[in-house]
C-alpha cells in the first residue's frame, strides 16, 4: 500500500453504537478511514458491490447473516483482509470466529466497549495495528476443503530412541490455521508435548484451543500453573500468562509486566533452551512482530533444531524474517514441511 494513501474499512456490525464508537477508535489513527457500516451480512455484500475497501472488521454474531457465513462468501466472491472484532465471549461466538478464520478471516480481536475500560489503549492500539497490518495482506479465495481428519492418521511405529524431549511453537497473525495444519498430522501417540504460544486477543485462548482440538488426535488444553507435560498433549498458554518450562516438564505460569508482550514466544523458548539445552525443538510461524526470534537464537546456541516458515508460505512473514536476519533458524520451510521434520524429530532422526 502506497505510504500516504488512507486505509479505508468497511465495518460490519449489527449494533450502531458499537459500530460508531469501533469507528471513533480506527480513525483516531490519521491513516485509517472508516468508509461505510453494515447492520448484517446481507448488507455488506450488497455495499461491496459499490465500496472497495481495503480492510473490513466483522462482528461475530449478526442478524440474516452472521460473520462466519458473511466471510465465507466474501472470500469467495471478492477476497478482502478481514479481521473478526466481537466483544462476546460465548462458547458459540467463539466456534463461530474460528469457522470465520477457517473460511479466510485474518485475525480475532476484542472490541472495545469504553474509553473507561482499563484495557481500552491496549485493545486500541491492537486493533489499530492489526488493521495496518493486514491491509497489507494480499488474500486469496479460499479452498474450504478441509485435511483429512487427525484420527485416522496411523500412529507411529516403534522407533529409535529420540534425543527431542520436547517441541516449542510460536505463531502470531495467520497462526491458528497454520498450527491446525500441522497438528492435525500428527498421531495420538506423539511421543513428546508440544507447547504452543499463539498471539490472540484476550478471552480467546480457550475457545481457540477447544477449535484446534477438533481436527487433532492429539490433547490440547490450556495447562494449569505448575503442571507436569506428557507426551502427545499439546499445551496452549492461556491470556495474558507467560508459559515456561521447567525441570522434568514442569510448566509455570508467569504475570507479564505492563506493555509487554504476554504471553511471549521468547520466554518459552527460552526456558525451552534452559530445560532440555539441545533435546528440544523450536519452530517460529507467520506472525508479526519479532517475538521469539532472540528465544530461537538462544534454542539454536544450545545445539537445539531450530525452523521456520517460508516467506512464501506465511500470511505474514515478520516473525519468520527476524529469527533469520539474526540467525536463529536454520532452515526456512512451508507448513508440510514443517509437519514432517516435526514427525521425523520425535522419531529420533531430525536433528542430526
Amino acid at each position: 500500500m502506497q505510504e500516504n494513501k488512507l486505509i479505508k474499512v468497511l465495518i460490519v456490525d449489527d449494533s450502531t453504537v458499537a459500530s460508531r464508537f469501533l469507528a471513533h477508535v480506527i480513525e483516531s489513527d490519521p491513516k485509517i478511514k472508516v468508509i461505510g457500516f453494515a447492520a448484517d451480512g446481507e448488507k455488506a455484500l450488497d455495499m461491496l458491490a459499490y465500496l472497495t475497501p481495503d480492510v473490513i472488521t466483522m462482528d461475530i454474531s449478526m442478524p440474516r447473516l452472521d460473520g462466519f457465513d458473511t466471510t465465507e462468501r466474501i472470500m469467495r466472491i471478492k477476497p478482502i483482509p478481514i479481521v473478526m472484532v466481537s466483544g462476546l465471549y460465548a462458547s458459540n461466538d467463539l466456534e463461530a470466529a474460528f469457522k470465520a478464520m477457517e473460511a479466510g478471516a485474518l485475525a480475532i480481536l476484542s472490541r472495545p466497549v469504553s474509553i473507561e475500560d482499563p484495557n481500552y489503549e491496549k485493545m486500541a492500539k491492537s486493533l489499530i495495528g492489526t488493521i495496518k497490518t493486514v491491509a497489507e495482506v494480499k488474500v486469496v479465495t479460499r479452498n474450504h476443503g478441509r485435511g483429512s481428519s487427525s484420527a485416522g492418521k496411523a500412529p507411529l511405529k516403534a522407533k529409535e530412541e529420540t534425543s527431542i524431549q520436547a517441541i516449542g511453537i510460536g505463531a502470531s497473525l495467520g497462526g491458528p490455521l497454520a498450527l491446525e495444519k500441522i497438528l492435525s498430522t500428527l498421531p495420538a501417540n506423539f511421543p513428546v508435548p508440544l507447547f504452543i504460544v499463539q498471539h490472540i486477543s484476550s478471552g480467546f485462548a480457550e475457545g481457540f484451543a477447544k477449535w484446534l482440538q477438533k481436527n487433532s488426535a492429539l490433547k490440547i488444553r490450556l495447562p494449569q500453573n505448575e503442571e507436569t507435560a506428557k507426551p502427545g498433549f499439546v499445551y496452549v498458554a492461556p491470556d495474558n500468562k507467560h508459559m515456561v518450562v521447567g525441570e522434568k516438564g514442569k510448566i509455570f505460569l508467569k504475570e507479564g509486566k505492563e506493555k509487554e508482550i504476554c504471553p511471549s514466544v521468547d520466554r518459552l523458548f527460552q526456558s525451552l533452551s534452559t530445560t532440555y539445552k539441545r533435546d528440544v525443538m523450536g519452530v517460529i510461524l507467520t506472525g508479526m512482530g519479532r517475538d521469539g526470534a532472540q528465544g530461537l537464537l538462544e534454542m539454536r546456541k544450545s545445539g537445539a533444531l531450530t525452523v521456520s516458515q517460508s516467506e512464501d508460505d506465511c500470511v505474514m512473514y515478520s516473525m519468520p524474517k527476524a529469527a533469520v536476519e539474526i540467525g536463529a533458524s536454520q532452515s526456512s520451510m512451508n507448513l508440510d514441511e514443517i509437519a514432517a521434520l516435526i514427525l521425523k524429530a520425535a522419531l529420533g532422526k531430525g536433528n542430526g
